[in-house]
């Protein structure tokens, strides 16, 4: 994997270096006029290498392929409820986002049957991945069907 080249990262952290900050962290006391976002993430690079390692053993093609298959999968459950993946199915990534009158409270009611999903722009999001399995996704369609139901959104 090729690092970002140099005059990338100089303009972005010269761009950054000019906003003033509209939190102030540790790293950003007053009067800071600078922006820093935090320190590097040290174990996050030491364990970078060997992860990507570790996916390449897996195939990335059976990866993908396991990805697509579970949205698939938890598309058509959403289908069968009456409800709609946002994107398209020929557009479809391995994030399924749907809408309902109120993602907040369905999420709340989801997290209830220990099922963590996300709210975000207004939609419920999934985001299966190759660890999860079939049965994850469907017991996923079984809490919302009843989660919607006790919300009255289906």
């Amino acid at each position: 994997m090729k690092p970002c080249p140099s005059n990338r990262a100089i303009s972005l952290v010269g761009a950054l270096a000019k906003k003033r900050p509209f939190l102030i962290g540790y790293m950003n006391e007053p009067p800071s006029s600078g922006l820093q976002y935090a320190h590097v993430n040290y174990p996050a690079l030491y364990v970078f290498d060997p992860t990507f390692s570790y996916l390449e053993t897996l195939g990335w093609s059976n990866i993908y392929g396991q990805v697509d298959s579970l949205a698939g999968r938890l598309a058509g459950g959403l289908s069968a409820l009456g409800l709609s993946a946002v994107a398209p199915d020929a557009a479809r990534a391995g994030i399924v986002s749907f809408s309902v009158p109120d993602a907040d409270k369905l999420v709340s009611k989801l997290q209830e049957k220990k099922i963590y999903v996300q709210e975000r722009s207004g939609l419920v999001r999934i985001s299966p991945h190759s660890y999860n399995s079939e049965t994850e996704i469907d017991r996923f369609v079984q809490g919302l069907k009843e989660a919607s139901a006790s919300l009255n959104f289906l």
